[in-house]
């Protein structure tokens, strides 16, 4: 199913655009939107902060909730795609250029940078460091 901004990626993007860039849109967009269109990257509401912030055993909640509900509004799925058109306007000027599996690792590491958004909004505790194995296992 495509979606708003897919589609609206698709329309403005150059006949030129890398064929990985274009994949990512064509099957990553959709789904990061079903997932995650729901999840501030930036910005949120105070009280979710408020609700969040302790729950995750952070003593400055009270002094963190109204400064992290100032920040402006921005979803996770519009934060991500914001990355990926900043780094791939500057993909040209790499010297030696990137190689498409590096690419590919960039779009990945792009899409989850800030995945720990997604476990505090679901109340569960990010990845640890040990569990870096079962995550590689998942990607491949």
């Amino acid at each position: 199913m495509s979606t708003l901004l897919q589609t609206l990626l698709l329309r403005t993007l150059s006949s030129e655009t890398d064929s990985i860039l274009r994949t990512y849109i064509e099957t990553v967009v959709p789904a990061m939107e079903q997932e995650f269109g729901g999840i501030t990257a930036l910005g949120g509401s105070q009280e979710v902060h408020f609700h969040l912030l302790p729950a995750k055993g952070d003593p400055q909640a009270a002094v963190k909730a109204p400064r992290y509900a100032q920040r402006p509004e921005q979803s996770f799925p519009v934060h991500v795609r914001n990355a990926l058109s900043i780094a791939w306007q500057l993909i040209p000027y790499l010297d030696p250029p990137l190689r498409d599996t590096e690419k590919r690792l960039l779009c990945l590491g792009l899409t989850l940078h800030d995945y720990n958004k997604w476990c505090a909004s679901h109340e569960q505790d990010p990845p640890l460091a040990s569990d870096v194995a079962d995550i590689k296992d998942l990607c491949a």
